[in-house]
């Protein structure tokens, strides 16, 4: 890589991949935690390419990270951008669906929505993606327990 190259600013799309990586080796025995929390703190604060390639350098060659190895976008299509919408989705109706649960089952039927939105967000390589997704998740099953709830105490009550 030329001397150009590994000066060019990197940003948070950037450091996101080379987290994922170093994810990948510390699930795969080639980083210990201690190794794992530096070279996170490195990539955090990493201004260009070469802070976040010199964190990857000494791994196996599909656990290291090149400026363009991210893949080119089909059609115009980032690829990543279906999981960012149904993350987005998921979060916004998890939030949505815990008012609603005090509305008949109405909140448990977009607590489920929600949680199903979430899948794609939870398998994705971006940590902030998986983030949103979580807390879509957690969000909408606590509205279809607080639906069930209020369902029952309607019944039973």
């Amino acid at each position: 890589m030329r001397g150009d190259q590994l000066s060019q600013r990197v940003g948070t799309t950037e450091r996101e991949q080379v987290l994922g990586l170093l994810g990948k080796a510390l699930e795969e025995g080639y980083l210990g935690l201690d190794e794992y929390e530096q070279r996170v703190a490195v990539v955090t604060a990493a201004k260009t390419v070469y802070d976040l390639t010199r964190q990857v350098a000494d791994l196996p060659p599909r656990l290291r990270w090149t400026p363009h190895s991210r893949p080119a976008p089909v059609g115009g299509v980032d690829p990543s951008e279906p999981a960012r919408i149904t993350a987005i989705t998921s979060l916004v109706l998890g939030l949505v669906s815990l008012p609603m649960a005090f509305c008949i089952g109405i909140g448990g039927i977009i607590g489920v929505t929600a949680a199903a939105l979430s899948v794609p967000g939870l398998r994705s390589g971006s940590p902030r993606e998986r983030g949103k997704a979580t807390v879509g998740l957690v969000t909408g099953l606590l509205s279809v327990a607080l639906s069930a709830v209020v369902l029952m105490v309607l019944i039973l009550g």
